[in-house]
């Protein structure tokens, strides 16, 4: 655990993470010069809380990301808790992600609960990478809760392709949001989904497709 307190700093390379970090703080500012902020690696997991995020600085090319997974396969599972945090001027650069999966690495969880997200110009969880018959996914459950989103291109984009029927995930929480201004939250074979007490305004809203196994959709 690397506790920030109120510092501002800035990151001019990716932070390799090859174990589980917790970077908290009080009114501390993260800002990174590269393409990617965090890049989570084999052994790997990220806890965040109480900090914000600019990406003002980051590269001008297309495909940034605040957090992405190892390009090479890893064997272990990993996780990502967002808590309490701010993400701001994530729209520097067309295609800005915030959390970008690679194939050959899984989540078991991938939670984002209490935080703020203004300005992302790609997608908040960019999830679809896994792709042919073998029924791959990137995630076995992510949450998405008590967010306030404004001006984010897509929420998300997760995807189980194929139509392995041998695995039971992902499964998908997206509840008590408010989206303004964005895009839409595309999930496409997912097995358990509730989508339920959120606010949309002027936003695209929800895109479900059913493809294998016997999915469970609620939203209300």
């Amino acid at each position: 655990t690397i506790d920030l307190g109120s510092a501002s700093l800035m990151v001019d390379a990716p932070l390799l993470l090859r174990r589980a970090i917790t970077l908290r703080g009080s009114g501390a500012r993260l800002a990174f010069r590269g393409d990617t902020l965090f890049l989570i690696e084999e052994g790997g997991s990220l806890h965040l809380r109480g900090l914000t995020i600019s990406g003002a600085a980051a590269q001008g090319a297309s495909g940034n990301a605040v957090i992405r997974t190892s390009a090479s396969p890893m064997l272990t599972n990993y996780m990502i808790s967002i808590e309490q945090t701010v993400f701001e001027a994530l729209d520097a650069a067309p295609a800005f992600d915030l959390i970008v999966t690679t194939p050959g690495t899984m989540a078991a969880l991938i939670r984002i609960s209490d935080s703020s997200i203004t300005g992302l110009s790609g997608t908040l969880l960019a999830a679809s990478s896994e792709r042919g018959p073998a029924g791959v996914y990137a995630a076995e459950d992510v949450v998405i809760e008590r967010a306030r989103l404004s001006r984010v291109g897509r929420i998300a984009d997760l995807l189980r392709d194929g139509t392995d029927e041998s695995t039971f995930g992902p499964r998908v929480a997206f509840s008590g949001n408010l989206v303004v201004d964005s895009g839409p939250l595309l999930l496409s074979g997912v097995q358990v989904t509730a989508i339920t007490n959120n606010r949309f305004i002027r936003s695209n809203g929800v895109g479900i497709t059913h493809s294998v196994g016997d999915p469970r959709t609620d939203i209300s």
